[in-house]
């Protein structure tokens, strides 16, 4: 059985305790805060190393799941 998952940004506590509020007696859904404090490498050369970007891609599985959490404060993903 599938389970889903809201994720909040650490932006905002109001929308977490909304979304608490609303499902936290749905017992296939979870309301959790995002744990990413900061993207862990930088993008640009201005690194200590000074030798730049080196992903080829972003490993991220849900790159639309970054993008909605950034945009819109959430994203709500399903887990299998």
């Amino acid at each position: 059985m599938p389970r889903f998952l809201f994720i909040v940004t650490r932006r905002a506590p109001p929308l977490h305790d909304y979304l608490c509020h609303q499902f936290g007696l749905e017992p296939d859904v979870d309301v959790v805060m995002d744990r990413r404090t900061r993207d862990r490498r930088a993008s640009t050369s201005d690194t200590p190393s000074g030798h730049g970007e080196r992903r080829q891609s972003d490993r991220r599985r849900n790159v639309q799941a970054a993008e909605d959490l950034r945009a819109m404060g959430y994203t709500f993903v399903r887990v299998d």
